[in-house]
C-alpha cells in the first residue's frame, strides 16, 4: 500500500467517525433541548393556577430568575467541595443528588391546583362588559356571519 493509498484511507475513516460524532452530538443536543422543554408547560400552568393574574407576572418573573440563582448556587457548592478536598466530579454528583431530592419532594408534596389542596380556587375579576361593547361585538359577530367566517 502506498503513502497516498494509506491517507486516503485515514482521511476516509477520519471522515466517518466525525460524521458518526457528529450525529451522535446532533441527536445528544435534540434530547437534551426536549427534555429541559419539558419543564416550562407544567410549571407556568401550576403557577396559573395558584397566582392571582394581577401577581402572575412578579411571580413569573421570580420563577424565571430562580434559574439563575440555583447556576449561582450550584457555584458556591462546587467551590464548597473544591475546598474540602473532593475532586471535580463532585460537582456534578452532589447537584444531581440535590436535584433528585428536590423532584422526589415535588412529585410527592406539590398540588397541582388549590383545589387538590384543600383551599380556594383563585377567582379570576369578570370584566364588565358595557352595552356598547356588546352592541359592537354582536355587529362584528353578524358581520363575520353574513360574510361566511
Amino acid at each position: 500500500m502506498t503513502a497516498h493509498e494509506e491517507g486516503v484511507i485515514s482521511t476516509y475513516a477520519l471522515g466517518m467517525v466525525m460524521t458518526a460524532h457528529g450525529v451522535l452530538y446532533g441527536i445528544s443536543r435534540f434530547v437534551n433541548g426536549w427534555t429541559q422543554g419539558m419543564g416550562f408547560p407544567p410549571c407556568a400552568k401550576m403557577l396559573a393556577h395558584w397566582i392571582h393574574p394581577k401577581e402572575l407576572a412578579t411571580k413569573m418573573s421570580i420563577w424565571n430568575s430562580s434559574h439563575s440563582i440555583g447556576a449561582f448556587l450550584a457555584l458556591g457548592v462546587c467551590s464548597l467541595l473544591f475546598a474540602l478536598g473532593f475532586g471535580w466530579r463532585w460537582c456534578f454528583y452532589v447537584p444531581a443528588a440535590l436535584a433528585g431530592l428536590g423532584a422526589v419532594f415535588c412529585f410527592f408534596c406539590v398540588k397541582d391546583s388549590p383545589a387538590e389542596a384543600g383551599v380556594h380556587e383563585v377567582e379570576y375579576p369578570r370584566k364588565a362588559v358595557s352595552p356598547r361593547d356588546a352592541a359592537y361585538r354582536k355587529r362584528d359577530y353578524d358581520i363575520l356571519c353574513l360574510h361566511g367566517g
